[in-house]
């Protein structure tokens, strides 16, 4: 597994408008200097010691080559881009692992992927570990899907959540000599379907490994949970009527904003502990010249 953290810290950042070098440019430079260093080694003991250094670094050379494949793929909501990123995925495990179990489930027109490493079927699996990561990402603009290099740290739409972890991945399953279940979900940024196929399946399959990692940044620290949601919707309904005689009405939005000033309070309260409060979308009203009877805060 240290290998895995050796890969993992350090290369997932959010994308910031500076002037950088373009991560293809970068991994290039870099394979052209370990090549060199390699063609110079001498002298039996020290020669073992620069070949292990420049194996593990050649691993993070393959580790960025994936991330500036998977960001440069805008899976911000296109079901073609999310195919185009389930094709390459399924390409490079082709061309790079020959025993494995590829599993397609469908969403809304997107696939998840399941795909069993060091395993005979997908089925009564009890053991080993789960790699499980989704590919969708947030709106971004065009020049955030040309991933970067800045001091060493990569910047692109994703390369923190998630993709970075999903090109560890890839590497990491070489290095491992047991059962692995590599799961690959869409719409983790919108509705969440695509994890919910994916358990239905893993819980009709009976396969529950002994260990899961899910590898959302978390401050580039190992956390020991997955954070959960609760959502409600509130609609607080009025009077209507003409808004030159408010007093014939109840405005529905004056009374939500009461309540929302109540939930800022409480969101400040909680901040500190291990729950958090946001008011995420409010509606209420027709137009400018009627008194709205309803309000729904989400």
């Amino acid at each position: 597994m240290g290998l895995f953290f050796a890969l993992f810290i350090g290369h997932f950042f959010i994308l910031r408008r500076v002037k950088m070098q373009k991560l293809t440019e970068f991994y290039q430079k870099l394979e052209a200097d370990i090549h060199h260093e390699v063609d110079n080694l001498k002298g039996g003991a020290a020669i073992k010691a620069a070949a292990y250094s420049c194996k593990i670094r050649m691993a993070n050379l393959n580790v960025y080559r994936i991330i500036n494949e998977l960001v440069s793929i805008p899976t911000d909501g296109s079901i073609k881009n999310h195919q185009r990123c389930i094709q390459y995925i399924v390409e490079y495990i082709n061309s790079s692992y020959s025993q494995c179990i590829i599993k397609h489930i469908p969403t809304n027109g997107k696939d998840n992927l399941i795909i069993g490493f060091n395993v005979e079927k997908l089925q009564n699996i009890q053991t080993g570990l789960m790699l499980c990561g989704h590919l969708d990402v947030v709106k971004g603009r065009t020049e955030q899907f040309t991933p970067t290099v800045n001091n060493n740290k990569i910047y692109g739409r994703g390369v923190a959540d998630m993709k970075g972890a999903i090109a560890c991945y890839l590497e990491l399953i070489a290095h491992l000599n047991m059962p692995v279940i590599l799961c690959l979900t869409c719409d983790e940024e919108t509705n969440m379907q695509g994890i919910k196929a994916v358990c239905d399946f893993l819980k009709k399959r009976n396969i529950k490994p002994r260990l899961t990692l899910i590898g959302e940044p978390t401050d580039n620290k190992l956390g020991i949970s997955s954070t959960g949601i609760e959502s409600y919707k509130t609609t607080i309904y009025g009077i209507s009527a003409h808004s030159s005689v408010p007093h014939r009405g109840i405005n529905a939005i004056f009374i939500a904003a009461r309540v929302l000033e109540q939930l800022e309070k409480i969101s400040f309260e909680v901040q500190d502990k291990e729950v958090c409060l946001n008011v995420g979308i409010i509606s209420g009203g027709e137009d400018m010249a009627t008194i709205p009877d309803k309000t729904e805060i989400s």
